[in-house]
This record gives C-alpha cells, structure tokens and sequence, in this order.
C-alpha cells in the first residue's frame, strides 16, 4: 500500500477530502486502512523520522530498542496529525461533518484510545465476526474497550453476515444464530449496530431475516439502550503501553492472553464489570464512570504511574483500594495483574463477594475454550 505518513495523504488525500465534501452534502469521511500496512523506509519516513528523532528509522521490532520505542511515539504522532488535518480541512467546507477514523481497540490495537476518545466525536468498532476459537463475548468486549475512552460519545459496532477466518470468502453466509449472538453482544455493551455486506449481488439470501429480526428489534428497543450508568464496582483494566513496550511482538501471548483469562473468569462467575484504560485511572474519570465506588483512593495511588508515563503493575491492596504499585514497589513492565486480597480488598475490586472462581491460572486457554464452547458453538463456527 501507499505510504501514509507521506505526501500521497498528507497531499493528495487531503484534496480528495476537500473535493468530496465540496461536492456532496456528507455527515462525515469514514476511512479504512488510512494508518498505512506495516513499516515503511521510503524516503519520506526516513527524513521525517530522522528530523523528529535524530534516529534511524528502526531495523528491529524490540520495543527496547531506543529507536524502536521512539517510532512507535512518532508513528502515532504523525498519525494523529493527519488525522487532525483530514478534520480540519473536512470542516472548514462543512462544519457538520469530520473524519471517522477506522481505529481503536483494546491492549493491542495500535493508536492511543486515550487521545481517540477526545479527539473523536463517534467511532466504529470494526470487528465483523469471530474466527477461531474467539468466544462470543469477545464483541462485547469491544464495546466495553471502546468505552472505556469514549465514555458516552456513540459507537458502531460493525458486523459481517460472512465467515471472517484466515481464507473467508465475502459472499459466503453465517448461520443465523452466530450472527445474531455476535451482534446482540455488542449491543449489550453499548456498540450500535452497522451490518456490512460486501458485493451488491445476493447469491445467499439466509442473512437477510436475522439482520432484520435484529434492527427490529433494536429499534424496539433503543430507548432503553442510551443514557445508562453501569452499576459495576469491578474494574479490569487494560494497558495499550504495556502491550507496546513490554510485549512488543509477542503481545497477544505476554499480555493479550491474561486479560482474556481474567475476563472469562468475571463473565463465569457472572460479575458485572467495566474495562478501564490505565491512562485513564484519574479521580475524575474513576468516579464518572463508577459513581457507586470511592475513586479517591482506587485513582490517588496511579496518578504515580500515569504521571511515569510507563506500563503498571495494578494490584488490590489491603487497605482496599485499588493502587497502581504495592507499597513500596515501583512500577512495572509486567502485564496487568489482580493480586489475592484481603476481604476488604474484595468489597473495592471484586463486589461484594470474592470470585467464585479460581485465580491461578486465568492465562486464556485455548484447549479450555474448546471445552467451554462444545456445547454452545453453532455449526457455522466450527
């Protein structure tokens, strides 16, 4: 693909974004695969790196690396600054629209959520259908990530009526089950829905009842969708600069994989709870999001970390809130980890009653999915 950090977006797409809002009367640009497709040396990325950083561009994926840790900022940086213009010039011709991103996400995903959720007024959570052994929740963790920086500014849900594995075929067709649980999961946690169905030719018509039989529904039923608080005093919390820094290439097994242990456990044991951005742990954040939960305590002890501007270790003290180190200790490379805890710990982090379930070994398993999933998993899945 072309380059995006270059004069090819910085240049031409701008004009093309200025020759479509000039002649069509749009609400807003909604771009896919803008941020480029892997590393790029060409002599733009040279010469604009080495001016920011007087590095080298990177030879290595080692987030250790000085000049690794220092691209992955820059990258970022100039991605946000294209973004800002794209805005900018988009609504200079029509105040009423933006830029729409495709991006965001949860540990893994690339772009700070911290600056998306303030500088996007809507975002879209593109994550069509599952593959693999993806569990069903999976969707509604999307929307809780999404949430989590977004707070209450509106997300899609983008969702394929297709198989979406490694060799998927566009036109092919889910069962009805599959793609009604998918969806119903995001909207549960706040994604709304958008359908996407690739090829105006209809060669499998099977979609078209539970799609909708889905916007029926929701239609419905939305006004019970908007405007509510969670009442959930358990907060699991997700770190984009440990995956980063700390699992570099190997994030999904070193970080990713954790959390989803962590998550399945709270879904079992049937614990209401939210997702939080480890950027986001400040008092005034903590406390909007969870009013039933003292967020004096659970935030002042993070300020630390934030203010570090490195990955945390998250951890239940005694005293029963929430810190971002335990006394004494300093931060951590490590992944995000919930400590055993005294019962007073129990009543911050884990509600009123201790899990249900155990905590040594919440690593996601995928041979314990597949145990998990036999009795559910619908046949277009398989």
């Amino acid at each position: 693909m072309t380059c995006a950090l270059g004069p090819y977006n910085f240049e031409f797409m701008t004009e093309v974004h200025r020759e479509i809002t000039s002649l069509y009367r749009i609400d807003g640009i909604f771009s896919n695969r803008w941020e480029g497709s892997g590393m790029c040396y060409c002599e733009h990325c040279r010469s604009n790196f080495h001016a920011a950083t007087g590095l080298d561009l990177p030879r290595t994926a080692d987030p250790q690396a000085p000049s690794r840790r220092a691209y992955i900022e820059w990258w970022q940086q100039r991605l946000f600054t294209l973004w800002r213009l794209w805005d900018s010039e988009i609504r200079k011709i029509n105040p009423a629209a933006c830029f729409i991103p495709n991006a965001g996400g949860g540990a893994l995903s690339d772009l700070d959520m911290k600056t998306l959720g303030e500088e996007a007024p809507i975002l879209f959570a593109d994550r069509q259908a599952r593959s693999g052994l993806m569990p069903l929740w999976a969707n509604g963790k999307n929307g809780k990530e999404y949430r989590a920086a977004m707070g209450r500014k509106p997300i899609g849900g983008i969702f394929s009526i297709g198989v979406e594995e490694p060799y998927r075929w566009k036109d092919s067709v889910q069962a009805a089950p599959e793609i009604r649980l998918w969806a119903l999961d995001g909207i549960a946690n706040g994604l709304r829905p958008w359908f996407t169905k690739f090829c105006g030719t209809l060669h499998d018509r099977r979609w078209l009842p539970v799609v909708e039989e889905l916007y029926t529904w929701h239609y419905r039923n939305e006004r019970y969708l908007r405007n509510e608080e969670p009442l959930a005093r358990v907060a699991l919390v997700y770190s984009q600069q440990t995956a980063q820094f700390y699992g570099g290439e190997h994030a999904r097994a070193k970080v990713e994989d954790h959390a989803l242990g962590y998550y399945e456990a709270l879904v079992e044991a049937r614990i209401p709870f939210e997702m939080v951005h480890d950027r986001l742990l400040d008092t005034a954040h903590v406390s909007r999001r969870f009013p039933r939960l003292s967020a004096t305590g659970f935030a002042s002890s993070c300020v630390a970390a934030e203010a570090s501007s490195r990955p945390m270790r998250l951890r239940c003290t005694t005293s029963g809130a929430c810190a971002g180190a335990t006394s004494g200790s300093a931060t951590s490379l490590a992944p995000p980890t919930i400590t055993r805890s005294t019962p007073a710990c129990r009543t911050h982090i884990c509600g009123s009653n201790p899990l249900r379930v155990p905590l040594s070994a919440t690593r996601f398993s995928p041979a314990s999915k597949m145990r998990s999933e036999s009795s559910t998993e619908s046949p277009a899945s398989t």
